[in-house]
């Protein structure tokens, strides 16, 4: 179901599941930055929670949206992607949001660096149930160890997408880090905005699922030549262990205050 559109600059691609309350607040967000320049589309998985009579509401602040079953979240990504216009697309889960002064930075730098890639840009974490939230700043440089870029603030152009192809079907959880491996690989130029665009909500399939997330970028990382497979598999063990520890709040918090105490130690010796 499609509107009348015109070359948008930004496309912005959510596909929802069964979210109507962070969905609704989410996309009543980006139809308030009233910016003729965006492109909104929602892929919807099948929704019977009222999450397509949200998307029916604002059908006409929307240019494209569909809803039935799919083949996971890659088919979703990319079924938005093949309808997208604009220059740039972003991905942006239906639990997360954009700063206010998102789209300024990513204009901006499209503004400075006109023959980028990929614009990406720092994430705050949002732990909901703790009531807590951090930011975490992206490393290119340690992507062969873990997904050091974030999604949900990365800003590609569509050129990208038709460079080097869409999302793989065959990864279920980590599909954008395999994406993202890609890219690297093929020589795409990434250009940093130091700001944060995104906020994320922990909870996500990846989160829940954090074994065979990690099992696939270990493929990922292996196929693309970032790393050996002996290094992959210290890599894989290594974050499954920290997984347990963090997990475990005795033994993390065990750790925390044996570092603070190595800290103070050392400072007491200078």
């Amino acid at each position: 179901m499609k509107k009348n559109t015109e070359n948008f600059l930004l496309s912005v691609v959510i596909p929802v599941l069964n979210n109507v309350r962070q969905f609704s607040v989410l996309l009543e967000t980006l139809i308030n930055y009233d910016n003729n320049q965006m492109e909104i589309i929602v892929i919807d998985g099948g929704s019977d929670d009222g999450t397509v009579d949200v998307i029916k509401q604002h059908n006409t602040s929307i240019g494209y949206w569909e809803t039935g079953l799919d083949k996971g979240i890659a088919d979703a990504f990319n079924r938005g992607i093949e309808k997208a216009q604009g220059k740039l697309i972003a991905i942006l889960n239906s639990d997360d949001y954009w700063e206010e002064s998102t789209i300024q930075h990513v204009l901006s730098a499209m503004e400075a660096e006109p023959d980028a890639d990929i614009y990406y840009g720092d994430l705050r974490f949002v732990d909901e149930e703790k009531q807590e939230s951090y930011i975490k700043k992206p490393n290119l440089s340690r992507m062969k160890y873990r997904m050091n870029i974030f999604h949900p603030a990365m800003f590609i152009t569509r050129k990208a997408y038709q460079d080097i192809g869409l999302y793989k079907l065959d990864y279920h959880y980590a599909m954008d880090s395999e994406w993202c491996h890609r890219a690297i690989e093929s020589g795409l130029k990434f250009h940093y905005i130091p700001h944060v665009l995104t906020s994320m909500r922990l909870g996500g399939v990846s989160d829940v699922n954090f074994k065979k997330s990690i099992s696939e970028y270990k493929r990922s990382i292996i196929s693309h030549k970032l790393a050996s497979s002996f290094e992959a598999e210290i890599y894989y063990y290594f974050f499954l262990f920290m997984r347990y520890i963090m997990s475990n709040r005795l033994i993390w918090k065990m750790v925390r205050t044996m570092t603070k105490e190595r800290s103070r130690n050392n400072s007491d010796t200078r």
